[in-house]
């Protein structure tokens, strides 16, 4: 084992993943959405990006003209549930997976992408269904779409004592999506679940990044459709909350340099490791769209064949935003794309805007044959 990228000897032990059973295509959208894409960031990005030119962007310009963008199927959650439903389905699974009681579990992280309630977080519902100790450190940590690398970094630092931590990342995206505009059709719903404790010496967490781009900050936000900024004040007319670009120009900015964005700080983890990009075995990321995971692949020198493509995670599922690194993560593992000891480099933006990067040494051995997400009907 190259000894520039030794694991701490605390890694992902269980992973586990929900998705609900109800699928969307893209017929539902028929006669909702206007003629011209008014709000369509994706074209926006794509357009605005043609000067930039290179490899990154002949691969988004192939879906920006495209009504849909690539979206092709996406998991919805139905009424009778809520996130709290999926998040602990994907939590037993991991429990199941890696063969660990409740009881071993001594610090629960999760971030809900639509809580069940405004307040608190999801983490008192999971633990409780979960039977989890009494002595529990719960906590909600949020990072936007970039959750499941804080979550691993805090998990991995807390693993010295050689416990186990349960990690959740869950999207209920559709409930907080406009659905008579584009951006709503490149949304999904699911929930994953990782369990983080001691693995063999060499393996386990490398490495991490973050990086904050605050300049960005009001690019996109979750907050009332009539545009008030006191989201929690009445008015006269009741207004949902749901995703908006609050400033135009700085939501395009995101989409428009994502991958280059993601080049710099992944580059700088590699470098501050001693490795390049020929170094990495798998590389793991959000897919925002049909586009993104490539491009952002291609813009770091990471070849075909090291990352999962578009057709077996944004088409099926989705953008899960913070549940889609994860689900990004999970596909490849039981696809059998990740074998023990191959080094994985993570990454996953969020609004904020955050630059989150791992690097990983694999441990987890391949599932069972045929390991599926679980679903709720």
């Amino acid at each position: 084992m190259d000894d520039r990228a030794r694991g701490s000897g605390i890694g992902i032990v269980g992973l586990g993943a929900c998705l609900p059973s109800r699928i969307r295509g893209n017929d539902w959208w028929a006669g909702r959405l206007p003629e011209e894409p008014s709000g369509d960031l994706m074209s926006d990005a794509v357009e605005g990006a043609h000067a930039s030119g290179g490899d990154a962007w002949s691969i988004a310009r192939r879906w920006a003209r495209e009504p849909f963008h690539g979206a092709v199927h996406r998991r919805v959650i139905d009424d009778a549930h809520a996130s709290s439903d999926l998040e602990i389905a994907a939590c037993r699974q991991a429990l199941e997976l890696a063969r660990l009681s409740p009881s071993e579990i001594s610090t629960l992280l999760g971030y809900s992408q639509v809580t069940d309630d405004a307040g608190p977080g999801n983490q008192g519902l999971v633990a409780r269904a979960l039977e989890l100790p009494r002595e529990l450190l719960a906590l909600s940590v949020e990072g936007g779409c970039a959750s499941f690398v804080t979550h691993l970094e805090l998990a991995c630092r807390l693993g010295a004592a050689g416990k186990h931590t349960l990690m959740f990342q869950s999207s209920a995206t559709s409930r907080i999506s406009d659905p008579d505009t584009f951006p709503s059709t490149q949304v999904g719903d699911g929930a994953v679940a990782q369990i983080v404790g001691p693995v063999a010496d060499g393996l386990g967490y490398v490495d991490g990044l973050h990086w904050l781009r605050p300049e960005l900050r009001d690019g996109l936000v979750l907050g009332r459709m009539d545009g008030e900024r006191r989201w929690y004040e009445a008015g006269p007319r009741p207004s949902p909350l749901v995703i908006s670009a609050r400033d135009r120009r700085l939501a395009t900015q995101m989409g428009a340099v994502g991958p280059e964005y993601c080049r710099e700080v992944c580059a700088a983890l590699l470098q501050r490791n001693g490795l390049g990009p020929d170094d990495v075995d798998f590389f793991v990321c959000a897919q925002a769209g049909a586009w993104f995971g490539e491009a952002a692949a291609v813009t770091l020198g990471i070849g075909a064949g090291r990352w999962v493509p578009a057709g077996d995670h944004f088409q099926r599922y989705g953008h899960l935003l913070a549940a889609s690194a994860p689900l990004n993560l999970w596909v490849a593992w039981t696809t059998g794309r990740l074998r023990v000891g191959d080094l994985v480099l993570i990454y996953s933006p969020g609004v904020g805007f955050i630059q989150a990067a791992a690097l990983v040494r694999w441990s987890l051995p391949a599932p069972p044959a045929k390991t599926a997400a679980t679903e709720v009907p």
